[in-house]
């Protein structure tokens, strides 16, 4: 079954300060970002599911404290019109009634693994 999701950022005036640099004007960083990451984490959990279900395992899907998410923004949303992946680390999960919420903060992983 699939968590439903919620991101809040740590510290989320250095997330708007940094980002801000690289997007158009008219867009809202945090709402931008929050979308990516949740995109991000339900990818997360799709791969997992598939890996489980072609190789017959039970390991969990969820994705976890510690774990980075990749933000994926467009070349359409960035001033330069380039594609721009930015880390984010989950520092803490708090979970909820129905859903999880996502503590993330920015983090400078340079590289990206693309088979987790």
């Amino acid at each position: 079954m699939t968590r439903l999701y919620e991101i809040e950022f740590e510290d989320s005036i250095r997330v708007k300060h940094e980002l801000k640099l690289i997007f158009k004007k008219e867009i809202d960083v945090l709402d931008v970002a929050q979308k990516a990451l949740l995109l991000s984490a339900y990818q997360i959990e799709e791969r997992r599911t598939i890996v489980n279900k072609i190789l017959n395992e039970r390991k969990p899907i969820e994705v976890t404290e510690n774990e980075f998410l990749w933000a994926y923004f467009s070349s359409e949303q960035t001033l330069r019109k380039e594609i721009i992946f930015r880390s984010f680390i989950i520092k803490k999960l708090v979970y909820q009634n129905n859903k999880t919420k996502l503590i993330v903060g920015l983090t400078y992983e340079k590289s990206r693994q693309w088979f987790d």
